[in-house]
């Protein structure tokens, strides 16, 4: 079963190396990633899926910038979690 990761990253930029905070088990192999941009009261958010890619068994990039209202939800399979990952 996937596991899902909701994380505030911060700002950063489009292929930077963003790490998976504790407690979420390492990361096998990403399904998918869903960025959500909050509202900051005069834009409207929004939510778009970015490809991500694994960079290490803890961290990962995504093709598009994030800012201090982004909330990324990373979908994987974890490590040791199914037969051949």
């Amino acid at each position: 079963m996937p596991t899902t990761a909701v994380i505030a990253p911060g700002a950063v930029t489009s292929g930077t190396e963003i790490t998976l905070p504790q407690p979420y088990p390492d990361i096998a192999e990403i399904v998918s990633c869903i960025h959500i941009t909050l509202s900051d009261g005069t834009a409207a958010g929004t939510v778009t899926k970015p490809t991500a890619t694994k960079t290490g068994r803890r961290s990962f990039t995504i093709n598009e910038d994030t800012t201090d209202r982004s909330i990324l939800v990373l979908v994987y399979i974890a490590k040791g979690e199914m037969s051949g990952y």
